[in-house]
């Protein structure tokens, strides 16, 4: 259990003895992969399950910490619940998981792993609700682009670098570069892709360039310097889209405070538990009228 030292004591007590309890029934688990051209995962099954319920598969960024993911969202599912897998794109076989159609197709890996712990019975949804931090939101809203008849919300936490909807060559835009037909069908599920609620997080903190931010002149062009800008940007880019298709886009940018780049503290500060899977009444905020498209941003 990872700990805010701001956090209020008798909050935090109630957690411990909500934890205690929750350790004695529900458990965390690592399922080892099939085939070498599969992916391991963590799984959290809660005791009380609610087997219609869309799990929720989080994507780690490039420090590969799936396990802690897990750790951090089973609070918050268990109360829900739901099941939350944590797939493990590995640095060997996966080096650039995050653009989702290079090397191995991880985009396949995931579907493989959602028939095979369908076939297992340890899910029955058709959706799932899928959550992204850093590079794991990069592959993140790149799956939901090529698969959105999956994804019933999306999440896209602090991402640092997107996928505009434009006639760049892909990964930067939706067209398909020379050789690479995997992609061809991404400009005609932009409509389906719109339409899930997608969610876009950043931290307060997190709004620097750092060695691991991809840059130089067009796609700062593109989609700003920063990744705060960058998660603007986009958001505003999928909305003028959304506009010109009339289709009421469900697009939340949420600003998360005293958060830097890492998702223990985007959760344990910022509440990014309860974006990702909101108890009922507390959505966030969708856009206030189907003709006025402007971006929605809560601190």
């Amino acid at each position: 259990m990872f700990l805010d030292p701001n956090f209020p004591m008798s909050a935090l007590m109630q957690r411990q003895r909500v934890l205690s309890v929750a350790h004695a029934v529900d458990r965390i688990r690592f399922r080892p992969r099939s085939s070498p051209c599969d992916l391991d995962c963590w799984i959290f099954q809660p005791l009380h399950r609610d087997v219609a319920a869309a799990p929720v598969i989080a994507v780690h960024g490039i420090r590969r910490e799936a396990r802690e993911q897990v750790e951090l969202l089973a609070e918050q599912v268990r109360l829900q619940g739901r099941v939350v897998i944590a797939p493990v794109f590995d640095a060997e076989r996966w080096p650039r998981y995050q653009q989702a159609v290079v090397r191995g197709r991880a985009d396949k890996a995931l579907l493989r792993l959602w028939s095979e712990l369908h076939g297992e019975g340890i899910i029955q949804a058709e959706r799932f609700i899928l959550s992204g931090f850093s590079g794991g939101a990069q592959f993140a809203h790149r799956f939901a682009l090529l698969q959105p008849q999956l994804i019933e919300r999306l999440i896209v936490s602090s991402a640092g670098w997107y996928t505009f909807p434009d006639e760049a060559a892909y990964p930067y835009g939706l067209a398909p570069p020379p050789g690479r037909r995997a992609v061809d069908a991404l400009q005609g599920n932009l409509p389906a892709f719109l339409q899930i609620p997608i969610t876009v997080t950043i931290g307060d903190r997190d709004n620097r360039c750092d060695p691991n931010t991809r840059s130089g002149i067009a796609i700062d062009a593109q989609q700003g310097r920063t990744r705060m800008d960058r998660a603007h940007e986009w958001c505003r880019a999928l909305l003028a889209v959304a506009n010109r298709f009339n289709i009421d886009a469900r697009i939340t940018v949420v600003t998360l405070p005293r958060c830097g780049h890492s998702f223990r503290r985007c959760v344990r500060r910022g509440g990014l538990d309860s974006l990702i899977l909101p108890r009922p009444g507390q959505e966030p905020a969708r856009m206030p009228d189907p003709g006025t498209r402007t971006l929605e941003a809560a601190a």
